[in-house]
């Protein structure tokens, strides 16, 4: 059987993965997301939960790492990534673009140092020279 690599899992999937992380500990006020992606025969999966903003580090870690562990013990997981925030009122989508933007500007400046030129020129020159 092939599977697609990257593909969502399905709804009942994510559904038991929500259920065992909201009744793992008390002290996880919400589950602000879960995703899970094919990753072969099982599931990569992760989750995002939010804890009390007063709680120890310690506590946060060993909450954290215990649902991890549980998550992956679960027969269709392969491996749990387990995300801890002291509130959820953020936006999901903006939360790694400040990352995303370093990243693009460091490459740009890499293209612009080899070429002496920047980046949108430089790939001008690469793609005129390609057969059309």
């Amino acid at each position: 059987m092939w599977y697609l690599v990257g593909k969502s899992a399905p709804q009942d999937v994510l559904n038991k993965l929500v259920y065992v992380s909201v009744t793992h500990d008390a002290r996880i006020q919400k589950i602000d997301t879960v995703r899970a992606y094919n990753a072969g025969e099982k599931f990569y999966a992760e989750v995002d939960i939010v804890m009390a903003g007063t709680e120890h580090l310690k506590v946060t870690h060993d909450v954290s790492q215990s649902l991890q562990r549980k998550l992956e013990g679960l027969s269709d997981v392969e491996r749990a990534c387990v995300h801890v925030d002291y509130e959820a009122e953020h936006d999901a989508h903006e939360e790694h673009r400040a990352l995303y933007k370093r990243a693009r500007k460091a490459e740009e400046q890499r293209v612009e140092d080899a070429t002496g030129r920047p980046e949108n020129e430089a790939k001008k020159g690469v793609f005129a020279r390609l057969p059309r």
